[in-house]
């Protein structure tokens, strides 16, 4: 197996220039996520992104319920706290997006984490930006194409970046191999498909988001607090439906809410 390495520039003619050496190649996929070089190296000098910002850190403790995911909203603003059981402990983080003002995410995390009996500021911290979807846009050029969070495909309502980021990949992996064999439009496809079967979706997520998170706690009382709900949010993120399956009445009740505030 070859080891890994540090990729330092990048030519026209896709030659990648790395610590051990230069690699050639016939085409690209950049999926070097948020903080990456490679868009601004490939020409995308203004991504259409949703900044957001995340701090998580891995807690080794004995779990009380290993089969519940926990979620709070309202402690931080435009955003939210989780955290996830593991084998061996928990992952406690806490994510905001733009507009959330000034706040001191690392000192509500704190809080948040001891009613988990966890120490947060005792244990090693990873703070890390979040490129989230903010509008379609070309993601390819002449030989490369831009996945996961290099091509902004965070969901805008629940920050989730693994499941975007694997889609992605796995298009623009099509799409690659559709131009090998001769497919002239393939790339331009990729942008395309990814327009029609992601970004669809989240001009629907994004909607529901601006919402949401307006009045975190009148979304709390219509959405997340009834059990419907959190059945559909489960739904989505294991892809067994969609936003736009639920979008119209999502939009109704937080409507609702925002008037009898």
């Amino acid at each position: 197996m070859k080891r890994r390495s540090r990729v330092l520039s990048l030519k026209r003619s896709l030659q990648v220039q790395t610590e051990n050496g230069p690699v050639m190649g016939r085409y690209l996929i950049a999926a070097d996520g948020a903080k990456g070089p490679m868009a601004k190296w490939l020409g995308f000098q203004d991504r259409k992104r949703r900044i957001a910002g995340a701090l998580e850190a891995e807690a080794l403790t004995e779990i009380d319920r290993p089969d519940t995911l926990h979620l709070e909203l309202g402690l931080v603003k435009n955003g939210y706290l989780w955290n996830f059981p593991k084998a061996d402990g928990y992952s406690i983080g806490i994510g905001a997006f733009q507009g959330g003002g000034n706040q001191n995410l690392r000192a509500i995390a704190t809080e948040y984490a001891k009613l988990f009996g966890v120490e947060f500021s005792s244990i090693r911290q990873q703070g890390h930006p979040i490129c989230a979807w903010d509008g379609n846009q070309r993601l390819h050029t002449q030989q490369a194409v831009l996945a996961g969070e290099a091509a902004c495909v965070v969901d805008p309502l629940t920050a989730e970046g693994i499941r975007p980021s694997m889609f992605s990949g796995l298009k623009a992996s099509e799409a690659i191999n559709e131009a090998l064999s001769g497919d002239l439009n393939a790339l331009s496809r990729y942008s395309e498909v990814m327009a029609e079967e992601w970004g669809a979706e989240m001009q629907w997520a994004a909607r529901i988001a601006k919402l949401f998170y307006r009045l975190p706690k009148v979304g709390y009382r219509v959405g997340v607090h009834q059990p419907a709900a959190t059945r559909r949010v489960g739904q989505i993120l294991s892809g067994q439906i969609g936003y736009r399956d639920v979008a119209n009445t999502a939009l109704n009740r937080l409507s609702q809410g925002l008037l009898g505030n």
